[in-house]
């Protein structure tokens, strides 16, 4: 299907006629490459104001910018602006958590058994168990 780009008088009025503004219908044909059809008579999506919540978000000493990056990583308003920051030190250890690719409380009973960490690593990359590979003694 072939393009055209060149936006006539009478596709400006039509799409004026269904709410869409002469930019819109510009960067509609030529940045984003609709059809005129389609760029004249697909309404605008409506853009929600966000004023109160980030209002809200202040109140709960969030900044706007956390606010705004919640909402664009599709966190609804209300929880973006009610869910509180994490202090840098909570959100490193929930990471590690998330990361940890083996149980905390196996890695430490390996370290209380006399089993090093690369041993019980090596153990668990083996596909042993994780209870006998931290409790297994080592041979010598």
């Amino acid at each position: 299907m072939a393009y055209s780009f060149y936006i006539s008088p009478t596709h400006y009025k039509t799409a004026a006629q269904n709410g869409i503004s002469t930019r819109l219908l510009t960067d509609r044909v030529r940045i984003l490459g609709w059809s005129i059809e389609r760029a004249t008579k697909d309404p605008p999506k409506k853009q929600s104001n966000r004023k109160e919540w980030i209002d809200i978000a202040m109140k709960n000493n969030i900044p706007p910018s956390v606010f705004y990056e919640r909402v664009s990583n599709r966190m609804s308003p209300e929880q973006a602006s009610t869910m509180p920051v994490m202090d840098k030190e909570t959100l490193i250890n929930n990471i590690a958590i998330a990361k940890r690719k083996y149980p905390k409380e196996y890695e430490d009973m390996a370290t209380t058994n006399g089993i090093g960490k690369k041993t019980f690593v090596s153990r668990m990359f083996r596909r042993w168990n994780p209870l006998e590979a931290a409790t297994t003694p080592v041979k010598r």
